[in-house]
């Protein structure tokens, strides 16, 4: 998400450490802490690599707000947040009670960037950044999401379950376009329109 995580007030990761396997410890900056499974997040050109365990473990805080490996995957706090089960004294209200205003600055932020596609009132638009995961982000209204073109994987600002449902099959029909533009971004070249979800 290109909106400045401190500027929405999001929890930070401010601890991290391997439990075995692909399964990581986070404690949040709001106290929230617990166990994540991200096993299944482990496709793609950055991510795949982590498959192995022993590359997996050599995971690292990020400071100022997530976690990072060597091979420069990172992944997004609120995406990690969503994932945590847990087994601290915080509950995720934090998370879930995010103003109005913040909201509509996430949406602002994402009207900024190219228009991709547009259907059923859900708008989507890309913008490129190297330190990042190929992705794209969804508008509804004030609600944004930021979506991973391979996996699927969502950060969300509380997007309603219905519009989410109806970007992943549109995601699905269109990973090739996707990457391509992700591509022609990295280049500094405009990206492509891509068919509406019909």
């Amino acid at each position: 998400m290109s909106a400045d995580l401190s500027d929405l007030e999001f929890p930070r990761v401010v601890s991290v450490r391997h439990l075995g396997g692909h399964v990581l410890w986070l404690r949040f900056s709001d106290g929230v802490e617990g166990e994540a499974d991200l096993g299944d997040w482990l496709t793609g050109p950055v991510f795949e690599p982590l498959r192995d365990v022993e590359r997996f473990a050599q995971v690292r805080l990020d400071p100022p707000f997530t976690i990072a490996w060597p091979n420069g995957a990172d992944i997004a706090p609120e995406a990690l947040y969503d994932r945590v089960r847990v087994t601290g004294s915080a509950a995720k209200r934090h998370y879930a009670a995010l103003s109005d205003d913040a909201l509509r600055r996430a949406a602002a932020d994402c009207a900024a960037m190219p228009e991709l596609s547009r259907f059923f009132g859900i708008v989507i638009r890309m913008f490129w950044r190297e330190q990042e995961a190929p992705h794209f982000h969804a508008q509804y209204g004030d609600y944004v999401a930021s979506i991973d073109i391979e996996t699927g994987a969502v950060t969300t600002r509380r997007f309603p379950s219905r519009a989410l449902r109806l970007v992943e099959d549109w995601r699905r029909l269109h990973v090739a376009e996707l990457r391509e533009n992700w591509l022609l971004m990295q280049r500094g070249e405009t990206p492509a329109r891509i068919d509406p979800l019909e």
